[in-house]
């Protein structure tokens, strides 16, 4: 049956690189298996011939004893090349991952795009290639990954090494602060990810290393499975926890039972107010699918109190409910919409001890990308 040959002339995509590379690799494995299994048989063999000579086998021969040693020795020394070749597969595999799949370099670039005048980059052109060009255009930042993305399919959290070389004049006067300072203050300070820099600056420009690390993608990619209660908890305990950094307290079941966190102004050791936060229920809703969209609807309750009035109250909770909408909750998803459902206004018993509360019911939406 006739075949088709490929066009000489076609340019391989770095997709083929992958699927060449991973090829080789299988090719790798299976070939350092086949030495190993000879390199057993060998010695199996050999070993078969010495315990017929203990129990006085005379019909084996010294010709019999040097080729099976010899079998096995040489089967031993084509071990650690197969090996070698196993690891320079790999390698291979890893690099040719990162340019067909330049996940954090493509997120880097989109937060630069976002922000040009904040890195001083106004005008460069900004592209992630495979590689760094030998001959540069002038100006222009080049990204480029040379190890794959590390992703936790279980958050959807990010890490890995981006690659950053912006391109100046020769001589041009360009130091990268502006740059180092974006990096802090829009990635790092922001909770995006935990940025660690290394500078090199040259005579036309400077080269940068950033090793990332808890990256939090705009849509993570997440298993599609049901996230556990405790993992869905958190999408309420975050509230929680907002509230607290404006001041106040939290209890939160099912987390830290009957421990009370109080928000405290630095320096005076005085609690800020008296609004406690307790999280009575967190429950995820429903989980469906489209393609590969996942939404999440998690539904949660909360009892506020405190010296505020009970509307007050509310209306605070109100306010650090929306303003959940695009946060990032590990494991469930990125919030796409959130809003109070409910309020319930409760006078509170004194002879049973029970303060005057606002009772808030919550609706929260999250999506994600499901994990293959």
């Amino acid at each position: 049956m006739a075949t088709t040959a490929k066009n000489k002339n076609t340019i391989p995509t770095l997709a083929d690189a992958l699927a060449d590379a991973r090829t080789r690799l299988a090719e790798a494995r299976e070939l350092l298996a086949r030495r190993e299994g000879e390199h057993a048989q060998a010695e199996e063999a050999a070993e078969e011939l010495r315990d017929r000579l203990d129990i006085g086998d005379e019909t084996v021969s010294v010709s019999d004893m040097a080729t099976a040693d010899l079998a096995a020795d040489r089967a031993k020394r084509l071990i650690p090349s197969a090996r070698k070749a196993l690891a320079e597969a790999e390698r291979a595999v890893d690099l040719a991952d990162a340019q067909a799949n330049p996940t954090l370099a493509e997120w880097l670039r989109e937060i630069i795009e976002k922000n040009v005048f904040d890195f001083g980059l106004y005008g460069f052109p900004i592209s992630v290639v495979p590689q760094p060009p030998v001959e540069p255009e002038v100006p222009a930042v080049y990204l480029w990954q040379s190890e794959p993305t590390r992703a936790d399919r279980s958050t959807g959290i990010l890490a890995g090494t981006v690659h950053m070389s912006i391109v100046v004049p020769m001589g041009a006067p360009f130091t990268g602060d502006q740059v180092r300072k974006a990096l802090a203050e829009l990635i790092d300070q922001k909770g995006m990810a935990d940025v660690t820099v290394m500078f090199n600056n040259r005579p036309d420009g400077c080269g940068i290393r950033l090793m990332l690390s808890d990256v939090r993608p705009q849509l993570p990619t997440i298993t599609p499975e049901e996230p556990s209660t405790s993992t869905v908890a958190e999408v309420a305990f975050n509230v929680a926890k907002a509230m607290v950094r404006a001041g106040g307290q939290r209890t939160i079941r099912d987390k830290w039972v009957g421990d009370m966190i109080t928000g405290m102004n630095p320096g005076t050791g005085t609690a800020v107010n008296s609004v406690n936060v307790y999280v009575a229920s967190h429950d995820l809703a429903s989980q469906t699918r489209d393609g590969d969209l996942i939404t999440r609807t998690v539904q949660a309750t909360f009892e506020v109190s405190g010296h505020d009035g009970l509307d007050a109250l509310a209306d605070r909770t109100r306010e650090t409910v929306a303003n959940q909408v695009d946060a990032f909750v590990p494991g469930v998803g990125r919030v796409k919409s959130a809003e109070v459902t409910g309020v319930e206004l409760a006078p509170g018993d004194r002879a049973k001890r029970i303060a005057p509360h606002a009772k808030v019911k919550a609706t929260f939406v999250l999506i994600s990308k499901a994990a293959a």
